[in-house]
């Protein structure tokens, strides 16, 4: 092996440690949005957001998480399970490219401010099985909208904007 390619290896496992390290210094939390009502088909009560982020203090943005995903629950089981963020990278939602998400958390006062898993809405039309946009802003009144796509489309029984309250804990 020559010089440059040892040389080569040694930085790229350098950086691959300290990829692994700075992963593993990710804070995770979860926050829990338990609505006021039962509702979809199948029925679901809560939306539970698991995300992480290596960042310590202030407000906490889409680009600065290392994994988001959720979970539609009704009582402890699992109606749906999306990635929405992985490795810091935006993940497609049912094989449609969704170009980007919303997050935006206060750390310091533990405070979810807004979220949209599909700001663009790519799922319309182009998804394949089904999908949920799931959004939250504070115009909103302390609602949710969350609205459910089979193979890109919705009807509007399948539109729902529903008070919650939302928990936040802190994992590690």
């Amino acid at each position: 092996m020559k010089l440059y390619q040892k040389f080569a290896v040694a930085a790229a496992t350098a950086a691959l440690g300290f990829s692994v390290m700075e992963s593993a210094l990710a804070d995770s939390f979860t926050t829990t949005l338990t609505l006021e009502e039962t509702v979809g088909n199948p029925p679901f009560d809560s939306v539970v957001m698991m995300w992480s982020t290596s960042v310590e203090q202030g407000l906490i943005r889409d680009e600065d998480l290392d994994e988001w995903r959720y979970e539609l629950r009704n009582g402890a089981q699992v109606i749906y399970a999306e990635t929405v963020i992985s490795g810091g990278v935006v993940q497609p939602i049912g094989g449609a490219e969704r170009g980007f998400a919303a997050f935006e958390f206060d750390l310091d006062s533990l405070t979810l401010d807004l979220f949209d898993n599909d700001p663009p809405v790519r799922q319309e039309d182009a998804a394949k099985g089904v999908t949920y946009s799931i959004a939250y802003t504070p115009i909103w009144d302390g609602k949710i909208l969350i609205i459910k796509f089979v193979n890109g489309f919705f009807s509007a029984r399948d539109i729902e904007m529903l008070p919650f309250d939302a928990k936040t804990t802190r994992n590690n």
